[in-house]
């Protein structure tokens, strides 16, 4: 206990002879430590392993309102699940802080002490029963916006789970987030849209610093873009006033021109409107669609064959998202079409095709599935395999070839890529 009190004492305060010098006599009381100063000396208490962590466990529940908060900071920055159990009492106490900054700080203390503080948190939110003590209505409310901000976090590490950097995406890839309704929608809705991410300043990092190193792979604007892919999985009725807030007042004529200064760039107003078609409000991609193919002559060959795979794209969308049979089969054949279009005007003009291209037009042909359809998407395959357009567990899991699965071409043109892949490994 002495020992513990004595950990305490250094943690929190200056020793005398440090302040005053051997010999010295007491002079007038210095100032303050300063709360940059405090949080480095607790962070340090942290990075002395259990004992540390245990000193700033008590500092957190019986210092003064900044070292509380500085101790409360360090436990909050271990990794999740991290903090002790012991750490729950002191950082439910100050989440019921008048002071917004300490509770705060509690808040991510709660979040680094994992299940523990989420059990406790529940009970502290539930709705009043007999013969349970009653607790105050603003500790209540404080506990579900603490539990929210669990709830957050869930959501962000489940998308960044997804993630499959080398590869592209798919309709159905991010189903698995639907199961966190509405609150899981605003936040990739925060996200893609590339506001303040929900909730990051308590979730131990600034916003959208996740973004960014110490994985160069995961650019903002990707991120954007896969937020809305994720949106069109999963996305919640509650999100589509927001979504319709940022829109452009018309779409763009053109998804890159260069002269076009809309403060909401072309791509994403498109995304968005691709986001709304799968929410079932179409009518706002259906207005895209009838920009680009009235939008004149393009600036160039390269602004040509965009235009048309844009323009694939928004029909490939309504073709899975529309509820009318036969509206969905004729945005499928132009999706089809149009993708074709832009592949022979490449090469027309001497011009490399792409292996993604091929790869997309054979995941058209594939959910499509006509009569020939299978035949074609696997010869397009076939040359998309050739350019590394994609990996092998890529290829075996996009639903979009579904129709493919079981084919034994398909199961060859996977094995061959598995092969491949080896090959480089052992290379390297």
């Amino acid at each position: 206990m002495l020992h513990a009190l004595a950990g305490l004492l250094l943690l929190l305060a200056p020793a005398a002879a440090e302040r005053d010098g051997p010999g010295s006599t007491a002079g007038p009381s210095p100032a303050p430590e300063g709360l940059s100063s405090l949080r480095a000396r607790a962070a340090a208490e942290a990075a002395r392993g259990p004992e540390g962590v245990a000193r700033l466990v008590a500092a957190a529940s019986s210092a003064g309102p900044r070292e509380r908060r500085a101790a409360l900071d360090a436990l909050g920055d271990l990794p999740e699940g991290a903090a002790p159990d012991a750490a729950v009492a002191p950082a439910l106490r100050s989440l019921g802080s008048t002071d917004p900054e300490e509770r705060a700080a509690a808040l991510r203390a709660l979040l680094a002490c994992g299940s523990a503080a989420r059990a406790a948190l529940e009970a502290r939110a539930a709705p009043p029963r007999e013969g349970v003590a009653a607790v105050p209505e603003a500790d209540r409310r404080r506990a579900a916006e603490a539990l929210a901000s669990f709830g957050r976090r869930e959501v962000e590490r489940e998308f960044l789970s997804i993630w499959s950097p080398e590869d592209g995406q798919f309709r159905g890839m991010y189903a698995s987030l639907r199961r966190h309704g509405p609150l899981g929608a605003r936040v990739l809705a925060a996200i893609a849209l590339d506001r303040r991410m929900a909730g990051a300043d308590l979730l131990g990092h600034g916003p959208y610093s996740w973004l960014h190193a110490p994985d160069p792979s995961r650019e903002r604007t990707e991120v954007r873009d896969r937020a809305l892919t994720a949106l069109e999985d999963a996305g919640d009725p509650s999100v589509i006033g927001y979504l319709r807030s940022i829109l452009r007042p018309a779409p763009a004529a053109q998804l890159f021109d260069d002269f076009d200064n809309d403060p909401v760039p072309a791509g994403l107003d498109d995304a968005v409107r691709r986001v709304l078609a799968c929410l079932g409000e179409p009518r706002w991609l259906e207005e895209t669609l009838r920009a680009s193919e009235s939008g004149g002559s393009f600036r160039g060959l390269w602004s040509t064959t965009v235009e048309l795979r844009r323009q694939a794209s928004a029909h490939g969308t309504l073709g899975e998202c529309l509820p009318d049979p036969k509206e969905r089969a004729r945005h499928e054949d132009q999706c089809v079409r149009l993708l074709n279009a832009s592949i022979a005007q490449k090469e027309r003009v001497g011009l490399s095709v792409d292996g993604v291209e091929y790869y997309n037009l054979a995941c058209a042909l594939a959910r499509r599935d006509r009569p020939g359809d299978r035949d074609a998407a696997l010869s397009h395959l076939a040359r998309s395999v050739k350019t590394y357009a994609v990996s092998a567990d890529w290829f075996a899991r996009d639903g979009d070839l579904a129709s493919l699965h079981g084919d034994p071409r398909f199961d060859a043109l996977v094995a061959l890529l598995r092969a491949r892949e080896r090959a480089l490994d052992e290379k390297r």
